[in-house]
């Protein structure tokens, strides 16, 4: 999707969720206090809370071009209220978290330079 084609960054709604497309995700919520969308991301049996950039912020990783927005309901892997950063999927294993940006704070930095 070409950013001509998404919402822009101006008319994002705080806590909305909306349809688009990424590499990992076509839905995603925008947290304005963050300045980013943030999704659920599956990856061989953990999930994943990760934060993304609006194409007006990035121009050289991966961003989330929003098309539209949708209802809660339609939102396929919503974010828990209080969501770690990493969600194990075993059911017989006690979940345990890590947050990326424990590990690596300057991470958004360096994609921005």
């Amino acid at each position: 999707m070409h950013p001509q084609f998404s919402i822009s960054k101006s008319d994002l709604v705080d806590g909305q969720w909306y349809e688009g497309r990424c590499r990992n995700s076509t839905q995603a919520r925008w947290s304005a206090a963050k300045g980013r969308f943030e999704y659920v991301r599956t990856k061989f049996d953990m999930k994943f809370v990760e934060e993304i950039f609006a194409p007006e912020d990035e121009k050289h990783y991966d961003v989330f071009y929003a098309k539209k927005p949708i209802p809660a309901e339609q939102v396929l892997n919503p974010i828990p209220a209080k969501a770690p950063a990493q969600m194990s999927l075993s059911s017989e294993a006690t979940p345990t978290y890590t947050s990326v940006n424990s590990l690596r704070p300057d991470i958004f930095q360096e994609a921005r330079e």
